[in-house]
């Protein structure tokens, strides 16, 4: 029987993260790195949790070292784009950094596959409909440094790992079955 392969989901504690979890939990060994910075408790109480913050890279290599990842989603951001104007290191270090310290560190550990939640911020503010292939033109910090990452994942991505950039428009809420067990 093929055993099955390990996904780790950053972030995996937030909407789109704990939608995942209960989405894939049996096709796959699901990892969660969260921080909680956006929430008190993990909801995810039966999946392996760690609670790590992406800039600290010895916890985060640690946890590479410790389990083979196959595959990453990497959700972790923050989201305020109105926010990333007034808070822009806090954003730089949480979007960019945390990021920058992830890829390197799937890059040594020969994670294969990435898949990168970025934003629809990145096209900035177009007055008509906008296709996925039109110009970038992030106005904010947010979107540019979420651009940013694209261009990083990019930029690796041509012999290390396989990737998939999913640019999100708002999201908000969290599952009420989640809500049930915490």
């Amino acid at each position: 029987m093929k055993s099955k392969k390990n996904l780790l989901i950053t972030g995996g504690a937030g909407y789109i993260g704990s939608h995942l979890f209960y989405s894939l939990k049996n096709n796959y060994n699901i990892y969660i790195i969260d921080n909680l910075s956006n929430h008190k408790i993990n909801p995810l109480k039966h999946s392996l949790f760690f609670k790590i913050n992406l800039l600290n890279l010895k916890e985060l290599n640690n946890f590479f070292l410790n389990n083979k990842i196959d595959i990453v989603i990497h959700l972790s951001s923050k989201t305020n784009a109105a926010e990333s104007v007034s808070r822009y290191n806090y954003y730089y270090k949480n979007i960019y950094l945390a990021s920058k310290n992830l890829l390197n560190v799937c890059v040594k550990h020969k994670v294969k596959y990435f898949i990168f939640a970025s934003s629809a911020a990145v096209y900035g503010d177009y007055k008509k409909k906008f296709e996925e292939n039109d110009h970038l033109r992030p106005i904010n910090p947010y979107g540019i440094f979420k651009k940013k990452v694209e261009n990083l994942i990019q930029k690796h991505s041509k012999k290390n790992y396989n990737y998939a950039i999913l640019r999100f428009f708002n999201v908000a809420g969290v599952s009420k079955d989640i809500l049930k067990i915490a």
